[in-house]
């Protein structure tokens, strides 16, 4: 069909125009519009409407071609290539196909084209938006002018409307993109805040009510989303804590732009546990209202971790301490008992030479007594220092209350009166003596702070008790330990927390470092108890009950002793001059005859002139030279059987029982009496082979 066989070019073109234009909307409706249209006006065997360039295809596509059923013969490679061929030759009006060269090209050509093509790009706004192919319009020049005619008032308007469409087209598939990118970024971040295994909660800073959260957040607070949703978030505090809580989401509210740092509230479950969290927030103005999102963390299991390394930590420094402590008390220890020796013997030598001036004697009474007193302070500082022994052994409870009692006494002020009431028949208990001995001191220093300043009365007291239908402990014997105190006291809150870790109402840097905690466990181990009764302002009792043992009473301090005289031969050792001149007087008075020297390499060469000269050899361990074991395990082999004493002041190496297992008859420790001096030196001899004749 011709343009001429129906009207003027000119209106047919118009109704092309108006057709496309009421189809603009939509890019495929156009181009099957424009394809079938013009394959109809202008009487080409197969048109094609193809979007892209002559010189790119990556993008390039073909939008329509009629009839239909040649679709799948034209490809964008095709289009674009006769394209590029038609500009090289000079944009023919008709591009022949024997003006092809290329035989393959040629072929490819076959089932479209026959004779030529007529090539119209559709350009707009500058450049080529496609074009339209006309493959093998009307054969004869009339025809083709009147083809021409037709089309060139219509490219431009194709160019633009193709512009448009595929603008259109753009718009609608980026929408479409965007729509579904919008989408699936929802349900990704949905994803991502459902799955977080952090507790996630969003809230209206206005109102201080939930607006959403997720699962981890519903774990952590133990409440559904449906209890939470709508609800202000005093819900999830504790009650001690709503008000820090609330002055903390304030604070939020206010600065939008800076937040700050992480901040720890605490958080109470419906089951009663309380969960310390950390909340980092921040606020998000893009929701409508805006909203704070925050981020929580259980930092509970972190903070308990961290407090049991930091009393970790007091444990060691407190335990390093206790170990300087004791290093530095076993030094003065052993000087201060030597000095203590002196002090005391020479006082009962001079008391036995002043039988006829008692009132002279009562002095030096006094002067001896306060030296038994010094050693018995000096033996309990090394007992608190000192570090537990590793087993159990029978404890004298009265006898370590009544050293524990004396050190109290002297460290006390002068305003706190210090009472005992100790059954010394009360008996034993299987514990470790230190820590029992620590744990009255712990005790005892709580009374005496507890009635500070103005004093009281500390009284402690050991009896044995029949408990026969006790709530808590089995039937049986106890020793009934109990330390009271007319303090201040506690009231019932303060009484439920005494037992708790880390409680104290003590400032930091006072107390023992020995909590009320650790004292319960060192009772408890032993399979007894600790009760506590306190008045507010009347004082505290604290009792313990120990499962009794033996009877066995403890020795009575200061029982007197027979003094045993003789007439052996003694070799006494000693780097000490004062020592030295003290137990040859102290010996030479009981009857024995004294060789005293105070190096110990040259009592050694003595006995090794004459191994049988000496019926006994009393050395002291700490010397230059030569130790009193180095001497006398080299006599003992010289003369098997030898009666020895072994004399110190102090030694971490080498006490009683290890003295002993060296093969020494008697260990003597100092400061020591003319009494004691007199019936070691009877035991020594006496376990010892006979005397030489």
């Amino acid at each position: 069909m011709s343009p001429t066989d129906h009207a003027p070019v000119y209106f047919m073109a118009l109704d092309v125009i108006q057709g496309v234009l009421a189809r603009a909307h939509r890019l495929g409706d156009v181009a099957e519009y424009v394809v079938t249209t013009m394959r109809e006006l202008t009487g080409a065997r197969t048109t094609c409407l193809y979007e892209g360039t002559s010189q790119r295809t990556e993008r390039a596509r073909v939008l329509a071609v009629s009839p239909d059923r040649r679709r799948g013969a034209v490809s964008p490679s095709m289009c674009a290539g006769l394209w590029h061929r038609w500009r090289d030759l000079g944009e023919p009006r008709l591009l022949a196909l024997e003006a092809i060269a290329n035989d393959a090209v040629r072929a490819s050509l076959a089932d479209v084209v026959r004779q030529g093509t007529i090539v119209l790009p559709l350009a707009a706004h500058g450049g080529d938006n496609g074009a339209l192919f006309l493959f093998d319009p009307p054969d004869h020049a009339d025809r083709l002018d009147d083809v021409f005619a037709f089309i060139h008032p219509l490219q431009t308007l194709l160019g633009l409307v193709l512009s448009q469409s595929l603008l259109l087209e753009y718009q609608e598939q980026t929408l479409a993109e965007r729509t579904a990118a919008l989408a699936h970024s929802e349900s990704f971040y949905r994803t991502l805040f459902a799955a977080s295994p952090y507790p996630i909660v969003l809230t209206n800073p206005e109102t201080g009510c939930f607006l959403d959260m997720n699962g981890a957040f519903e774990d952590l607070v133990g409440r559904t989303r449906t209890d939470l949703l709508g609800k202000h978030h005093r819900i999830i505090h504790a009650p001690d804590a709503l008000k820090t809580a609330e002055g903390m989401i304030l604070g939020f509210a206010e600065s939008r732009d800076d937040p700050g740092p992480a901040r720890t509230e605490v958080i109470a479950r419906p089951d009663g546990a309380v969960r310390e969290v950390e909340i980092r927030v921040r606020i998000v103005p893009e929701l409508a209202p805006p909203a704070m999102l925050g981020f929580f963390d259980d930092v509970t299991e972190r903070n308990r971790l961290a407090r049991e390394e930091r009393r970790l930590q007091e444990q060691l420094i407190q335990s390093q301490k206790m170990e300087a402590l004791g290093s530095l008390a076993g030094g003065i220890a052993h000087d201060f008992n030597n000095l203590l020796s002196g002090i005391r013997g020479f006082s009962e030598l001079a008391m036995l030479d002043l039988e006829d001036r008692p009132e002279t004697q009562e002095y030096l009474t006094h002067v001896v007594r306060a030296a038994d007193r010094a050693k018995d302070i000096v033996q309990q500082i090394l007992a608190f220092s000192r570090s537990a022994a590793s087993e159990f052994t029978d404890v004298d409870v009265a006898a370590v209350a009544d050293e524990a009692v004396r050190l109290i006494r002297s460290s006390a002020p002068v305003n706190v009166v210090c009472k005992v009431d100790l059954d010394r028949q009360a008996g034993r208990v299987r514990a470790h003596a230190t820590q029992i001995h620590q744990i009255i001191v712990n005790l005892c220093t709580n009374a005496v702070y507890a009635m500070r300043p103005s004093g009281g009365t500390l009284t402690v007291s050991v009896v044995r008790v029949e408990l026969r239908n006790d709530h808590e402990l089995a039937a049986g014997s106890y020793l009934q330990l109990t330390v009271s105190d007319t303090g201040t006291g506690m009231d019932e809150a303060t009484q439920a927390r005494i037992f708790e870790p880390y409680f104290t109402t003590k400032p930091v840097g006072q107390g023992t470092g020995l909590g009320l905690s650790v004292v319960h466990g060192i009772v408890k181990s032993t399979g007894g108890t600790l009760r506590v009764q306190s008045t507010l302002g009347r004082g505290s009792t604290f009792a313990l009950f120990l499962p009794a043992g033996s009877r066995e009473p403890a020795a009575v301090r200061g029982q007197d002793e027979v003094v045993t005289h003789g007439k052996a031969k003694i070799l006494l050792v000693d780097d000490e001059p004062g020592i030295v001149q003290l137990g040859q007087a102290m010996l030479q008075g009981l009857g024995y005859q004294v060789t005293a020297l105070t190096d110990s390499r040259a009592a050694l060469a003595i006995f090794e002139r004459d191994p049988n000269e000496f019926d006994l050899v009393v050395t002291d361990q700490i010397m230059p030279g030569l130790t009193g074991t180095e001497i006398l395990k080299r006599m003992v082999k010289l003369r098997p059987g030898l009666p020895t004493i072994l004399c110190s002041g102090f030694s971490d190496e080498l006490d009683e029982t290890q003295a002993q297992d060296t093969g020494v008859v008697a260990y003597l420790q100092k400061p020591f009496s003319r009494v004691h001096l007199a019936n070691t030196v009877a035991r020594a001899l006496a376990k010892a082979s006979p005397l030489r004749s």
